[in-house]
């Protein structure tokens, strides 16, 4: 169970007592976090079974310390996402969230706090909010929990949902270079240099030898320790505490890493894939926070192309040089007023200025497209880019419709892409697209008429209204229109775009009627069946012609259609309501 857990949340939603309560450690440290509240630095405990020692970061809520909080999250496996009850979703939720999509963290459980100060009735309305609010989210599929410091079984329930859901994750491969992001640096008395943070890849050994940057200095591990036990070696997906020599501890920083080889090199400037949170833009040359590891770097971003909403291909220029390394993701804020922006990986670590409108700009785009490919799922990104341009233009083309049928879109990529069902739950997850009534349609279409078309509507509407319970077949309508002068294509889809909106209704054999109209001849039989002595006759065809006003033909369309809804039931050819 090499897996660290993290906690997430708004500024006194009660992340630290409730670490407090399952761990019994309390991760508030410093002075002034006693004296205010609430937790300023990242704090550190874990959970126990037997003997296995699981780390908990418990990182700072306020918007303020968001910088903390990015630190805290390096290196988290597994997210304990708390909501107070009777504050609910506040906009540190949803930053919060927004930063560990960014991140890819995609296994946790949301913890309701606080459920004693409210009624079951406001739980329940919690729940349905944060269902709406993450809807098509890693979130979306978290299970949720209640906590109340007046039922301490409910932390014990807690405590053993976690160890069932950490069990269940799979640790990848360990076959890279050590590299573990620094958050402390400390000299306890007799010990020398300590360093604290979350090891991100690799493992290391007692006595080996690492490099620290950006001083480039070798240094020797003298020590490993984890939640007070001493270790021969630590891997990745582990907070460690690592005693070492060659430096001292006041040299190193925040932000700072240990890493296996010397031959790292700086940059100044990063090419980056940026996806950035809805509603936000892009300045040429903004001045930008970048947070990579446990660092905080100061550049100005610029976008290169955009490769579909709100995904982009970006330069940043950095104040000064830094390391980075390639498929690193990080977030990105603005430099002030600070605001979370987008996520970003990082495609080329040594980047190159290139002016635009240039073939050297244009093979320099291509490069790092093809290096966004070149990741671990190669032919993923360019696959979403195929999809959401396809339906981009199939909502031009087709602006009427709420999307198009999955099995359309199935046959129009079955040869192209593969894993396509993957790649559709993918970006259902992500955000970028929503399923409606099995249609599939980009997350923000949204069907918009034109002038034209809400003539042609009003026109359909009124042919409808006139016709009540006689309607006409649907080519007789088209004659009619095409005679006032409209186009054949836009009657079709005018036509169409009322019955997916519920307006008509259809019937069989190209007749369609007015949904208002349809739900009076319930409205009817309901009124018809009010009789004691009908509810025991039923009622027969000619009857329900008679009762509203209709010929044979209809009546039967009619009557069958009641039925298939399983308003109606036939027996002997008598009709009744059903369960009547």
């Amino acid at each position: 169970m090499s897996v660290i857990i993290g906690t997430a949340g708004h500024i006194d939603h009660g992340k630290t007592t409730l670490i407090k309560y399952l761990t019994g450690i309390d991760t508030d440290r410093l002075p002034e976090e006693k004296e205010k509240g609430m937790t300023i630095d990242i704090g550190f405990s874990f959970l126990e079974k037997n003997g296995k020692k699981i780390g908990i970061v418990d990182v700072p809520g306020h918007e303020k310390f968001i910088k903390n909080m990015l630190t805290g999250v390096t290196g988290i496996e597994y997210i304990i996402f708390i909501i107070a009850c009777d504050d609910g979703i506040m906009p540190q939720t949803v930053e919060h969230f927004n930063i560990l999509k960014f991140l890819e963290i995609k296994n946790g459980i949301i913890v309701l706090t606080k459920k004693d100060l409210v009624t079951e009735e406001r739980i329940k309305e919690l729940k349905e909010n944060i269902k709406e609010t993450f809807k098509n989210s890693f979130m979306d599929n978290l299970p949720i929990m209640e906590t109340s410091i007046n039922d301490i079984s409910s932390f014990e329930k807690l405590k053993e949902k976690i160890f069932f859901d950490i069990e269940k994750i799979k640790t990848k491969r360990i076959d890279k270079n050590f590299l573990m992001y620094i958050d402390r640096s400390f000299s306890p008395k007799g010990f020398g240099t300590v360093v604290t943070g979350s090891v991100g890849e690799g493992k290391i050994n007692k006595d080996e030898f690492l490099y620290i940057y950006p001083q480039k200095i070798k240094i020797k591990i003298k020590n490993i320790e984890q939640h007070g036990e001493r270790l021969e070696y630590i891997e990745k997906n582990n907070r460690c505490a690592l005693n070492i020599s060659g430096i001292d501890y006041k040299e190193v920083k925040r932000g700072d890493f240990l890493y296996k080889e010397d031959n790292l090199k700086s940059t100044e400037i990063i090419n980056v894939y940026l996806s950035l949170i809805e509603g936000n833009k892009i300045k040429p040359n903004q001045k930008i926070r970048i947070y990579v590891g446990t660092s905080e770097i100061i550049g100005k971003i610029r976008i290169l192309e955009e490769l579909y909403k709100n995904n982009f291909l970006c330069e940043i220029i950095l104040e000064k040089e830094s390391y980075f390394f390639q498929n690193q993701l990080g977030i990105i804020r603005n430099y002030t007023p600070l605001i979370t922006l987008g996520g970003i990986k990082i495609l080329k670590v040594f980047g190159k200025k290139v002016r635009k409108k240039t073939i050297e700009y244009d093979e320099y785009i291509e490069e790092l497209k093809n290096i966004l490919l070149g990741f671990e799922n190669k032919n993923k990104e360019i696959n979403i880019g195929k999809i959401l341009n396809f339906l981009l233009d199939f909502h031009k083309k087709n602006y009427l419709e709420k999307g198009i049928e999955i099995k359309e879109l199935e046959k129009n990529f079955s040869n192209r892409v593969e894993n396509l069902q993957e790649i559709i739950k993918e970006l259902i997850s992500l955000e970028k697209i929503k399923v409606i009534q099995g249609k599939i349609s980009l997350v923000d279409f949204k069907i918009k008429l034109t002038k034209d078309d809400k003539k042609i509507k009003e026109e359909i509407f009124s042919i409808y209204k006139n016709a009540r319970f006689l309607p006409y077949k649907y080519e007789i309508i088209e004659e009619s229109l095409i005679k006032n002068g409209y186009q054949l294509n836009n009657i079709q889809a005018i036509h169409r775009y009322m019955v997916e909106e519920n307006m008509l209704e259809y019937l069989g054999e190209n007749r369609f009627i007015l949904s208002g109209y349809f739900k009076e001849s319930m409205k009817l039989l309901k009124e018809y069946f009010e009789s004691e002595e009908n509810k025991e006759k039923g009622i027969t065809l000619g009857e329900f012609r008679q009762l509203i006003n209709t010929n044979r033909d209809i009546a039967i369309l009619l009557i069958n259609k009641l039925e298939k809804i399983n308003f109606l039931v036939n027996r002997k050819n008598i009709r009744y309501i059903k369960g009547e």
